[in-house]
């Protein structure tokens, strides 16, 4: 049952990218229910909800079940128009401190969408030019309330409804210091067109297309192998790719072969060919089934960020428990990014002494 659940979700998500019409046949009640549990699992009940308001009327759904999906479409919305209204905000509370700006992820992806408001999102992710040190005194003068601090980023409340901004230092990481010393050289080439490549519907910078590229796959590489990634991360990958220039492609394949991520990247192109129906025009390298169908098990696992992976669940746990529990879960990650896994122990290490050298305490 579960294998037809899941392909019945990957017709709904073809119907989503206009690959198909309508599903193979109409599903039961109870198949109804299973479907928003995956929807909500991946992310994507308001992506799942645009494509059943216009399946025919045979497939309809039972109106409890679509009640669900109403109710979670509308709060997403409002969601993205709170957090749409902010951006010439968040602009100007940097840009007057002599900062610039750019959004990572979220409302700069949605404008990808067939119907932006309908990808849910979640914190406002943005890229701050600046040394660490000057964005956090910034911050702390403001007297805005600081999450805990990692090394690429801390958050921030700026607003008092619930919408919270992660202010990133750098994109993102790589445990590997090699490979994290030519991650931050290709940030450092690539931030003056990010903080200039402005959005007029948005009033903010928004990444480019041949960043995002580069950007939203290693934002899926940095999950999968964290915590757990879901179908929508695949779903915004999708929409940078069709809406990406050859010369775009071509340049991000050059850029992933620098950080040895050619046999994750075939293994994400080969589940986005079976997911999403993905055409081969589109692909930044050749597909690879063996490792893609080892990457597609996890997703179906781990949906959202991980959060519905019961592996995940430390709680009461020791903070040894949680280490030795991360590292057996990078193992079989092995044949995606062998550098990855073998570092992800000393990075986790040095970050924690990091802390404390610098003496940072949130």
């Amino acid at each position: 049952m579960s294998r037809h659940i899941e392909n019945i979700f990957f017709q709904l998500l073809q119907c989503g990218v206009g690959k198909r019409a309508a599903l193979d046949a109409p599903l039961t009640d109870e198949l109804w229910e299973r479907v928003f549990f995956l929807a909500k699992k991946h992310a994507l009940v308001g992506v799942i909800f645009d494509v059943v308001e216009n399946l025919p009327e045979e497939q309809s759904l039972p109106r409890n079940v679509l009640m669900k999906f109403a109710g979670n479409a509308w709060v997403i919305e409002n969601w993205n128009l709170r957090s749409n209204a902010h951006m010439p905000e968040l602009k100007s509370i940097f840009s007057d401190a002599g900062m610039a700006v750019s959004v990572l992820k979220g409302q700069g992806l949605s404008i990808l969408y067939p119907n932006s408001c309908r990808r849910q999102c979640g914190d406002i992710d943005l890229w701050v030019d600046g040394k660490r040190d000057d964005i956090l005194a910034f911050l702390k003068r403001g007297g805005w309330k600081l999450d805990r601090l990692y090394m690429h980023h801390i958050g921030a409340d700026f607003f008092d409804d619930k919408i919270k901004v992660e202010v990133h230092f750098h994109p993102s990481w790589f445990n590997n210091p090699f490979t994290d010393r030519k991650l931050k050289k290709f940030f450092a080439e690539e931030a003056e067109t990010q903080f200039r490549n402005e959005n007029k519907e948005l009033g903010i910078a928004v990444a480019t297309s041949s960043f995002n590229c580069v950007y939203i796959l290693l934002h899926i590489f940095r999950h999968l192998f964290d915590e757990g990634v879901g179908f929508r991360q695949l779903l915004d990958y999708y929409y940078v790719l069709i809406r990406s220039s050859e010369e775009d492609r071509k340049k991000a394949f050059e850029t992933i072969k620098r950080f040895s991520l050619v046999k994750f990247s075939s293994a994400l192109m080969w589940v986005m060919q079976n997911v999403f129906l993905l055409d081969d025009e589109y692909l930044i390298c050749p597909p690879d089934e063996k490792r893609g169908r080892l990457m597609l098990e996890e997703i179906l696992v781990s949906g959202n960020f991980g959060k519905y992976d019961k592996r995940n669940n430390d709680k009461g746990r020791s903070f040894f428990h949680h280490f030795v529990r991360r590292v057996k879960r990078l193992a079989k990650f092995v044949p995606l990014n062998a550098s990855e896994v073998f570092w992800a122990p000393m990075f986790r290490v040095y970050q924690y002494f990091w802390r404390i050298a610098k003496g940072y305490r949130y």
